[in-house]
């Protein structure tokens, strides 16, 4: 049965590669969620250090 073991071949090829396929789309999709929280956590501390830095600038101006 040359014909069944070139199809059987063919067909775990085909599920490897569709795994791979998926592994990595996988991979991506948890590049892109951990990389726009980085950003947003870099945003959120950027907007707080210059709070931070305006009320220490008041404070100087005042005194």
């Amino acid at each position: 049965p040359a014909g069944i073991d070139d199809q059987l071949k063919n067909d775990m090829f085909e599920f490897v590669n569709a795994n791979k396929a998926l592994v990595q789309e996988q991979a991506n999709t948890s590049i892109v969620q951990s990389h726009s929280q980085a950003c947003y956590t870099s945003r959120k501390l950027t907007e707080i250090l210059i709070q931070e830095n305006s009320e220490c600038f008041e404070c100087l101006i005042e005194e």
